[in-house]
């Protein structure tokens, strides 16, 4: 049944690009409309532009966007992914998946513009697989580092340059705003832990259990928040929320992470202006050239 659902959704976003083929954006992941949707706002309140957007988790918040310029639609099927990106015919194609014609997501035979907006501070290069920002024209940057390093990708690989442009970050953004809660002054520290994913996490390899067993008996307030990665696949989640009680906590204190030298730590400490520690662990190197 999904896949006719999908199918149908198919038609209507091709139907609907004949009129409307400015921009599509295309989402693989819930969590992708958080880098996504402060360009949406943009474009809907300010231009006159139709707005095409492809969801491909049921529970982006995309899907729920309500503008009369602005259509979502939910196609999962990897093989009519695969056939849109071939095909589509939109002008601009925005999204925050890397690896664009690496794998079963090439580029499209039709001439469209494609854009790179990023979910993360880091290093273009260090934690991407090789190749991952080739096939773009325009990569939007969130800082001079991503500026720095694609110039010398594009002349250590011998790349067509591309269009860079100074974006920022707009989850940091969207953090700001919502940091607005009042909260009472105590003597106990509030400890965040957001550890990163994989088999050296904190999570996967129990050092959390040490870790939190530690700041509860000092005192302190803890409140865990794992990877979605990590809730998605490890077994530890359940064998966490029975040991500890499982509740909402308001961190503004100290942050402690280990996300193996990423980017979460610059967010919480621009966003929160407080101090954040991270663990010395192997670094998250996905390139190794």
């Amino acid at each position: 049944m999904r896949f006719f659902e999908d199918f149908k959704n198919l038609n209507y976003y091709f139907s609907e690009e004949n009129e409307n083929k400015e921009i599509t954006f295309y989402s693989e992941s819930a969590n992708d409309w958080q880098h996504l949707s402060g360009i949406i706002d943009e474009l809907v309140n300010t231009t006159s532009l139709n707005i095409l957007y492809v969801a491909s988790d049921s529970n982006d918040q995309g899907l729920k966007y309500k503008n009369n310029k602005f259509r979502a639609y939910k196609i999962t099927n990897s093989y009519l992914l695969s056939w849109l990106f071939k095909n589509v015919k939109t002008k601009i194609m925005i999204m925050t998946l890397p690896d664009l014609n690496q794998y079963y997501l090439k580029r499209s035979k039709n001439l469209v513009h494609y854009i790179y907006v990023p979910h993360s501070l880091s290093s273009l290069h260090s934690i991407y697989r090789k190749g991952a920002f080739d096939f773009f024209d325009t990569l939007f940057c969130s800082g001079p580092h991503h500026i720095k390093e694609a110039r010398i990708l594009e002349k250590i690989y011998n790349l067509k340059p591309k269009k860079l442009v100074k974006f920022g970050y707009g989850k940091i953004d969207i953090l700001k705003n919502n940091n607005k809660i009042n909260y009472n002054k105590t003597n106990k520290i509030n400890f965040l832990i957001a550890p990163s994913w994989g088999s050296d996490c904190i999570i996967e390899n129990k050092k959390i259990f040490n870790i939190i067993d530690h700041l509860i008996e000092q005192g302190h307030n803890v409140t865990l928040r794992p990877h979605p990665i990590t809730i998605k696949k490890s077994s530890n989640i359940i064998h966490l929320s029975i040991k500890y009680e499982i509740h909402e906590l308001l961190i503004r204190e100290l942050v402690y992470n280990n996300y193996k030298y990423t980017n979460e730590e610059m967010k919480m400490a621009i966003n929160l202006n407080k101090y954040s520690l991270v663990e010395d662990m192997c670094k998250n190197i996905t390139n190794k050239k």
